[in-house]
């Protein structure tokens, strides 16, 4: 098992990072290449396997995740005396149960690492950690794609040994990454740009513990996260911004959901400064939403409204504002320090030493899981009232209700096994979020128009423009409060696959 923290850097922090590590010398050239058949089936058994020339041999090297960890993975290395694969040693690891036969006869080398590498051992607090500085290129298909990253792997000791590492280095541009050397080479493989990334749910299974189905869930939110963030701090891009977004809430999500497992007060903190980075992100992805929905068909119906253009310039120009500012916060110290420190608190945070709460961390998912999707199920039945009253804050608990349930019924879906169930009630839970959500947008987009036409900005014909907006959209309030009605009344009256 290796435990270990990789983050991508830039060449100038590497430079100060050997100084600073004492990583002296030139390295030594590692050159890997990754085996996998042509539909991809070891990757999609979470299986890597490669060999990997050093000095004057060659390691064959089998990974794979730890379904339970953020940052451990389960390894197996063999010594070869050629480049050829070794299946005696591969049926010895769990990779030979899955390697048919068939599958065996197709693998085939799907790209190639080629590295130079710098590192040394450092002893910290009665932990060792070996410290790597990685700089050179993947290749594929006559592609290639740069690497410079540092990975700090424990070798023995406490994890939070690597955290603290990390923390002492405060680096100005160590970007904490959850994409691996072969992730990256499977990407150039298929010829695929960086660009937003979806939120990959993780396959949960029964019998793992309820705290490793927390950190499973929290891994998949914190590698979204980063994602998207490494993507906006190369451009602007309003998927990745909107992903970013998804990643956060499936974060404060999992946090809501495992709460009894964490005591209370454990996670005030974080949980701000997930608030903080939920505003950074809100405004830019509002704009987005408003231009690109209810303000492009109200400008389509009525191109030639008076003050029309006016309005289109003023909310352009606060949108370009609002996505400049939410990536230079992805690019501040404040984001990096918030994605080590809840990575930090996710892996050995105080709350997995809690021995009062440590029957609860040890419990098996199905179970808990069973609890947690009842009570998120019973919260969404009990604000299903607010659709009665004009209160817009009961109608938003309700919506995050829905979303909530839905992502729990997504997370927990494979640990009960009844797909095609699984896969109706999630999709009712979904259709139920997507209308609330409509009406919550159409309420922040009242709320803009009105400012628009009250408000110092632009041209004098620019408040007719906005209150033709306005009245557009409370025109269409009533039928989305009757569809957010039918659809959270039929998502209650359905069985639950639990």
């Amino acid at each position: 098992m290796e435990t270990e923290l990789k983050f991508e850097i830039d060449a100038e922090c590497a430079a100060g990072l050997r100084l600073r590590l004492g990583l002296s010398g030139d390295g030594r050239r590692l050159r890997s290449v990754y085996y996998d058949t042509p539909d991809l089936a070891l990757k999609a058994e979470g299986f890597v396997l490669r060999v990997r020339h050093k000095g004057d041999g060659w390691v064959q090297g089998i990974k794979k995740a730890d379904r339970g960890r953020l940052f451990s993975r389960h390894e197996w290395e063999t010594t070869l005396t050629s480049e050829a694969l070794d299946f005696e040693a591969i049926d010895k690891t769990p990779l030979g149960k899955v390697l048919t036969a068939e599958r065996r006869a197709a693998l085939q080398a799907a790209f190639e690492v080629d590295v130079v590498r710098t590192q040394r051992d450092l002893d910290l607090d009665g932990a060792v950690i070996e410290v790597a500085l990685d700089e050179g290129e993947v290749r594929a298909d006559g592609r290639r794609t740069p690497i410079h990253e540092i990975e700090l792997e424990l070798k023995t000791g406490d994890p939070a040994a690597l955290f603290a590492l990390a923390r002492d280095l405060d680096c100005e541009c160590m970007d904490l990454c959850f994409i691996t050397k072969s992730a990256r080479g499977f990407a150039l493989a298929a010829g695929e740009a960086p660009g937003a990334v979806g939120f990959r749910y993780p396959p949960l299974k029964p019998d793992q513990t309820a705290a490793e189905g927390f950190r499973a869930i929290a891994a998949a939110a914190l590698a979204q996260i980063a994602a998207n963030a490494a993507v906006l701090r190369q451009h602007r891009n309003g998927e990745a911004l909107h992903q970013l977004r998804v990643g956060l809430r499936h974060l404060r999500s999992a946090i809501s959901l495992f709460e009894p497992l964490i005591s209370p007060g454990a996670v005030q903190g974080i949980k701000g400064d997930l608030r903080w980075l939920a505003r950074a992100c809100d405004g830019a992805r509002d704009l987005d939403v408003f231009m690109e929905g209810a303000f492009a068909e109200a400008a389509a119906a009525a191109p030639n409204t008076s003050g029309l253009t006016d309005l289109t310039l003023t909310l352009e120009n606060r949108r370009n504002q609002a996505h400049v500012q939410a990536r230079r916060d992805v690019g501040e110290r404040r984001f990096r320090t918030l994605m080590l420190e809840t990575a930090a608190w996710v892996e050995a945070g105080d709350w997995a030493d809690d021995p009062e709460r440590a029957g609860l961390r040890a419990t098996e998912l199905k179970p808990f899981a069973q609890d947690l999707l009842e009570r998120a199920r019973h919260r969404v039945a009990k604000r299903a009232k607010a659709l009665d009253a004009p209160d817009q804050a009961a109608r938003h608990r309700l919506r995050v209700a829905c979303k909530t349930l839905r992502y729990a019924a997504a997370y927990f879906a494979p640990v009960f096994g009844n797909a095609e169930a699984a896969r109706d009630y999630i999709r009712l839970a979904g259709e139920a979020q997507d209308v609330l959500g409509g009406l919550t947008d159409i309420v922040s987009s009242e709320a803009l128009c009105a400012e628009m036409a009250s408000g110092p900005n632009g041209a004098p014909a620019q408040p007719f423009a906005a209150g033709y907006l306005a009245g557009r959209l409370n025109a269409g309030e009533a039928a989305a409060l009757k569809a957010s009605r039918k659809a959270v009344r039929k998502l209650l009256k359905s069985e639950p696959f639990w």
